[in-house]
């Protein structure tokens, strides 16, 4: 196992900064309402109980209050809620299971319907009940990314998607 010294410059300041910065308290769940948020990423998984989803990542971006809270939604892939699933990825422009494994090609500016829901052991969590999609935005690019080309300037397999 690694020593903090070895990645955080022999610890100094965090060291100092763990000892005098409280820790954060957990963020309630957002009021039941309309907001805008942004599609910003999404994952293949599974639920506890082994159901099969793909989850997204919606960033608020208005009401001003909550910008930058993130809100969760899983499309389910399983035959019963594939009906569903289909209509809504739809929206995104997924035609084809395969693009859900590939990353998201844009940003989705979306109006949510957002509710409040309580699980089985009282824990209050968001529900996204509807989106739909507003706009896209392109990803800012990633200065830090490998190049998308080799040194001879020809293209590879590899290189392209």
């Amino acid at each position: 196992m690694g020593k903090l010294t070895d990645i955080m410059d022999n610890g100094g300041d965090f060291i100092s900064d763990w000892n005098s910065i409280e820790a954060a308290e957990d963020f309630p769940p957002l009021p039941a309402g309309d907001y805008v948020g942004d599609l910003m990423d999404a994952t293949l998984s599974t639920s506890r109980q082994g159901t099969p989803c793909w989850t997204a990542m919606f960033e608020v971006q208005r009401p001003a209050e909550y910008v930058g809270r993130r809100i969760w939604h899983s499309f389910w892939l399983s035959k019963k809620a594939l009906p569903m699933t289909k209509r809504d990825l739809a929206k995104l422009g997924v035609t084809d299971p395969a693009q859900l494994e590939q990353p998201l090609p844009v940003i989705f500016r979306c109006k949510l319907r957002i509710a409040i829901r309580t699980s089985d052991d009282g824990q209050q969590y968001n529900q996204v009940l509807r989106f739909e999609v507003v706009d896209t935005i392109e990803f800012e690019p990633d200065e830090f990314a490998p190049d998308d080309r080799t040194d001879d300037g020809d293209e590879h397999a590899h290189d392209v998607f």
